[in-house]
């Protein structure tokens, strides 16, 4: 049995380890500072390919001039969890790119809100769905 003592540090974020051995197996102790020492890795579903690149390109071609804004992999990455929610689709996603007003401040933050609002009145379609479904179902005549 391994004993770990794991501490974390709000300043640089390092990760401190300390492993007491207790079944003396070295390599039980190196499988388990590799694995600590690993990043998580986000990553992009092969399906989104060709979504994300056209949604991509909707948005630098409509904000890339005057203003010079054009998406980071993070922001890609963000619209990639709203589609693989299910609660909103690509053409939705391009249909609100188009629907930015020019004079937004910000429009990837008005982008992600429309998308936010959007899953959040999918998510209570379907739970009012769930609820109504329910009620017929165990409704006592």
């Amino acid at each position: 049995v391994l004993d770990c003592n794991v501490t974390v540090t709000a300043e640089n974020d390092n990760v401190t380890q300390e492993i007491k051995n207790k079944s003396k197996n070295k390599k039980e102790i190196e499988n388990i500072l590799d694995n600590s020492s690993r990043k998580p890795e986000t990553y992009i579903p092969p399906k989104y390919y060709s979504l994300l690149e056209s949604i991509s390109n909707k948005y630098n071609d409509r904000f890339l001039y005057p203003n010079n804004y054009t998406l980071t992999h993070a922001q890609k990455m963000k619209k990639v969890e709203y589609l693989d929610s299910g609660y909103v689709t690509s053409d939705e996603v391009i249909s609100m790119i188009e629907r930015i007003p020019e004079d937004a401040a910000s429009p990837l933050a008005y982008l992600f809100k429309s998308m936010e609002n959007l899953k959040q009145e999918r998510m209570l379609e379907c739970k009012t769905i769930a609820h109504e479904n329910a009620r017929k179902k165990y409704m006592i005549n």
